[in-house]
């Protein structure tokens, strides 16, 4: 896929896209802090360390970045959280809220 996705850049003559194959949860995206100014994650409710997925791309982003997250279609096989879990989530997302509209105000 990534090849397929590479030909249509340079088709395209798009400067402005980077494709990454990588172990997003293990090596991070090797990219620098607050460099990037969109990321979309999917399916991340699958993924074990989620909120390492959040917080990498919260670390990439710029101020004023934008994040996707798409989970299109429930799913019986999503492993549930455990309460310790969902307690760190729910913490994430509130520092999350919190330091994403100061972002915005400024």
């Amino acid at each position: 896929m990534i090849e397929q996705v590479n030909a249509k850049v340079h088709s395209s003559k798009l400067s402005n896209v980077q494709l990454l194959l990588r172990d997003f949860v293990t090596d991070g995206t090797g990219m620098p802090d607050a460099s990037t100014d969109y990321v979309m994650l999917f399916h991340i409710l699958h993924a074990v360390e989620r909120v390492a997925m959040l917080e990498e791309a919260r670390r990439i982003l710029t101020s004023h970045g934008k994040l996707a997250v798409m989970h299109w279609n429930h799913d019986s096989n999503t492993p549930p959280a455990t309460r310790e879990t969902r307690e760190r989530e729910n913490s994430f997302v509130v520092f999350w809220r919190k330091n994403s509209a100061a972002c915005r105000q400024s």
